[in-house]
């Protein structure tokens, strides 16, 4: 259920890599956001590297079915915000 929060932290420790894949498979609208923190940490070390990073918004003949994983997490949105803790 805190998927957004989960993210956050991960980001915030400078852990992008492990975020941009976490957004990809649970909150593919917040993956280009991730990208462009990744790509300004990574080029600070290696420039090639973060140039050869992909965003979806850019490139998506890249990320073959991504509208339809965007279109998956709205969908899915709305039983997520409603779902109880384990212990209920």
């Amino acid at each position: 259920g805190r998927l957004e929060e989960g993210i956050e932290l991960l980001c915030s420790t400078g852990r992008y890599p492990e975020a941009a894949f976490m957004a990809r498979t649970y909150l593919p609208s917040h993956v280009s956001k991730i990208v462009k923190l990744w790509k300004e940490d990574l080029g600070k070390v290696n420039k090639k590297a973060a140039d050869s990073l992909a965003d979806p918004s850019e490139y998506e003949n890249l990320f073959p079915e991504f509208q339809e994983a965007l279109q998956a997490e709205k969908f899915l949105k709305r039983e997520r915000v409603q779902m109880k803790p384990a212990s209920q």
